[in-house]
């Protein structure tokens, strides 16, 4: 059965969540509005800046204009390919009677990572609503951090749901 994206699927043997589309993650029209801006801002420096060394008024200043704005692009065009590679990743949480398990696709890769429960000697859970995330500490230094902020708005039910099966949360 297909989990809806955003809700937590829960069963009498477990638990199933999956990363939004990331069209719905928290905060992306603000993210966007400032790319662009960004954006905005970088090209109209670099236009002035080579303005201002065409016409040679003032080409001390152009050129440092034009060097600042290169590297106010370079961290936008590394911030934007950020934003679009986490964009294409889909994170699946599955916690049953015997395993948690993250598993986090990209289109050239698939990654898993699991733990048994019986491995795992407590849970973080950090709240922050844009940064929330579960991080299962397991036997010999094992970590495991899922990002639940991109996959629920309420991740309590998680947190419930792994108190029930004897997990210890410990929330920060």
């Amino acid at each position: 059965m297909a989990t809806p994206a955003g809700k937590p699927y829960i069963t009498e043997g477990g638990l199933t969540l999956q990363s939004r589309p990331y069209w719905k993650l928290p905060a992306l029209i603000p993210t966007m509005v400032g790319l662009l801006l960004g954006w905005a801002v970088a090209t109209v420096l670099a236009y002035y800046s080579v303005l201002g060394l065409i016409t040679q008024t003032r080409p001390d200043i152009a050129a440092m204009v034009l060097v600042v704005s290169a590297i106010m692009a370079a961290c936008l065009i590394l911030y934007t390919r950020h934003y679009i590679v986490y964009g294409t990743k889909k994170h699946t949480l599955v916690v049953t009677d015997a395993l948690a398990r993250l598993m986090i696709s990209e289109r050239n890769y698939h990654i898993q990572a699991s733990m048994p429960i019986e491995d795992i000697d407590f849970v973080e859970y950090f709240t922050p609503r844009d940064q929330a995330a579960l991080i299962f500490h397991g036997k010999d230094n094992r970590i495991i951090e899922v990002p639940v902020w991109s996959m629920t708005d309420n991740p309590s039910a998680v947190v419930e749901f792994l108190r029930n099966k004897g997990i210890a949360v410990v929330q920060l």
